[in-house]
């Protein structure tokens, strides 16, 4: 038989040796709650607020807008009530929406909306990085990243009645500890994690 040969026993036994494999990764992850920090869109009212509250995930997470060594993250963006996640996807669809009539070179880069999420959910976005948390989180915020490229929520582009300026958004950061060493299956193993946390917790924006 030709090295290269594709058959149906030959892909399972491929399969069975990446799911091992990729069992061994997730057993070698381990996931703790590093920051738990609530805010609210309005309270950034200039450049040096928003800074002053990535200091604090900095100070938290032990790292700053370099990659943070060993260490992956997941993080979720949560709602108070679920009217209010109700009312935030909604503002959220209707940006998007407007967006989409823009030029190319004009239209943000923002995440999609979730169809299958559930309609009980606080949740707003679930998320993971593999470099610098804070950073990410500043995308997300909207205060950084090119806007035609960088894919986040962008809170602060949107958000910008009365109302939704006066929401709390809770902010969680889970660190995901990996071997001094991670090798690419090891960030299969953070997919699933981020995948897990998606299923858990239904969020209305980002991938489904």
């Amino acid at each position: 038989m030709e090295q290269f040969e594709i058959t149906e026993s030959k892909v399972k036994e491929v399969c069975s040796g990446l799911i091992e494999t990729t069992a061994k990764a997730v057993s070698e992850l381990s996931l703790k709650l590093a920051v738990k920090e609530s805010f609210r869109i309005g309270d950034f009212a200039c450049a040096d607020d928003v800074e002053n509250f990535l200091r604090k995930i900095a100070d938290q997470t032990n790292g700053n807008k370099s990659k943070s060594k060993n260490c992956f993250h997941l993080y979720v963006f949560e709602c108070d009530s679920i009217q209010d996640s109700m009312t935030l996807t909604d503002l959220f669809s209707s940006y998007r929406e407007m967006e989409k009539t823009k030029p190319k070179n004009q239209k943000q880069a923002l995440c999609s909306t979730n169809k299958e999420s559930n309609d009980k959910t606080k949740t707003l976005y679930v998320g993971k990085s593999e470099n610098s948390i804070v950073t990410r989180i500043e995308n997300h915020i909207g205060y950084a990243g090119n806007f035609r490229t960088t894919f986040a929520v962008k809170f602060s582009q949107w958000m910008n009645t009365d109302e939704a300026k006066k929401m709390n958004l809770t902010l969680s950061i889970y660190a995901v500890s990996v071997p001094e060493k991670p090798r690419s299956y090891h960030k299969v193993a953070l997919e699933l994690f981020e995948q897990a946390l998606r299923e858990i917790k239904q969020p209305r924006l980002g991938r489904e």
